[in-house]
């Protein structure tokens, strides 16, 4: 995103918060107390990545239940020393009632999340409520599996066998579950360990005479995203193929 965009969206939430009275107001003189206007509540935080607050991330308010609308409030986070407001700090003001929170960056440099997996917060009237400490992560890495038949022909009394590859770029020792599905039914799981480095090659079940759509999915983990080959189609037929021998994992340095 330009920084030109980014400015944008950071004056049209301003605008935003601004028309839905987000501004504070302070408690007699003393600017270190604001208060929340009658009729109005505060949903206030911080958001947090690697154990240190994190500016300029949006967080937004939905009524409960009505996730897929238009937000009620909006804000970035932000520091404020004048006030003991640290990094990652935010403030929603909102009408006395129920919301679910969304946090969320402009360059998805997060993942977006929800607070407590969608939690219903609930405030009164003129309440400062705090929600504490929400921990944003990066997203998973982008992951591209791939696999081909050793055979795309083979006999009934054969075991057809796959290879298959997950690539994720910066991670060359892709780990997490595997699984091969012939015609949208499961045929076979494998578990990719890290000393696999993303390649592996199955027997699949003997299948009877028919032709086969062969689909390989990646489950992703916890730092690279799932991902599914393109499909191949598998011919079983009485009288064709090659026999194959036993299941055997690639070395590191096994060509594809």
């Amino acid at each position: 995103m330009s920084n030109q965009h980014r400015l944008m969206r950071m004056v049209a939430l301003g605008a935003a918060l601004f028309l839905l009275g987000g501004s504070p107001a302070w408690a007699g003189d003393d600017p270190g107390d604001p208060q929340p206007l009658p009729g109005e509540a505060w949903i206030t935080g911080v958001t947090l990545a690697d154990g240190v607050g994190v500016d300029d991330l949006i967080v937004e308010a939905y009524k409960a239940g009505r996730a897929g609308h238009e937000p009620v409030a909006s804000d970035l986070t932000y520091a404020n020393p004048d006030d003991s407001h640290p990094h990652g700090y935010y403030r929603l003001a909102v009408e006395p009632g129920s919301y679910v929170i969304r946090f969320s960056s402009f360059d998805d440099d997060f993942e977006t999340r929800w607070y407590g997996d969608k939690q219903v917060v609930t405030v009164r009237d003129q309440q400062v409520k705090w929600l504490g400490s929400v921990t944003m992560s990066a997203p998973p890495a982008d992951s591209e599996t791939e696999c081909a038949l050793t055979d795309a022909v083979v006999r009934p009394d054969q075991r057809p066998t796959i290879r298959v590859r997950v690539k994720s770029p910066g991670t060359p020792r892709v780990t997490g579950r595997i699984s091969v599905a012939l015609n949208g039914h499961r045929v076979d799981t494998e578990r990719l360990s890290s000393g696999d480095r993303g390649r592996v090659v199955l027997r699949l079940p003997r299948q009877r005479p028919g032709s086969y759509r062969v689909v390989v999915t990646y489950a992703g983990s916890e730092t690279v995203a799932h991902s599914r080959s393109q499909v191949r189609t598998l011919r079983v037929v009485k009288g064709g193929g090659h026999h194959h021998g036993h299941r055997l994992v690639l070395r590191p340095n096994a060509a594809w």
